[in-house]
């Protein structure tokens, strides 16, 4: 019964901030459906549903998509990678009270983050 709860929570969120316009939310999505993801395996497992079990895998793979996506500093980080600062031509740059702000740039994501974004 707790499987149902958080699959329906999770699932149920993940879903509607999905669909949210402004990426504020939008990027919450994939959170909350990670959280749902052990809900699943369980749930699909208990009822020896194996063709569901499977199908959860790709959910899983797709909602870490999301997450390198909406949430790539926090992805550098849990890999252990060192984003160093970063100035071309083509890199996007953020503008503060007159000045450039240079972005920071993880070589192996292949990512640019601003600065204050890397927590």
């Amino acid at each position: 019964m707790i499987e149902q709860i958080g699959i329906l929570l999770c699932g149920v969120t993940a879903v509607f901030l999905s669909q949210c316009e402004g990426i504020k939310y939008r990027r919450w999505a994939c959170i909350f459906g990670l959280m749902g993801q052990p809900f699943w395996f369980y749930a699909t497992y208990v009822a020896n549903q194996w063709g569901i079990f499977m199908v959860c895998f790709l959910y899983l793979f797709s909602w870490l998509k999301g997450f390198y996506t909406y949430w790539p500093q926090i992805w550098c980080r849990i890999f252990g990678h060192d984003p160093k600062p970063y100035h071309s031509a083509h890199t996007l740059k953020r503008y503060a009270e007159d000045h450039v702000i240079e972005t920071v740039y993880c070589d192996r994501c292949k990512v640019n983050l601003p600065p204050e974004r890397f927590v």
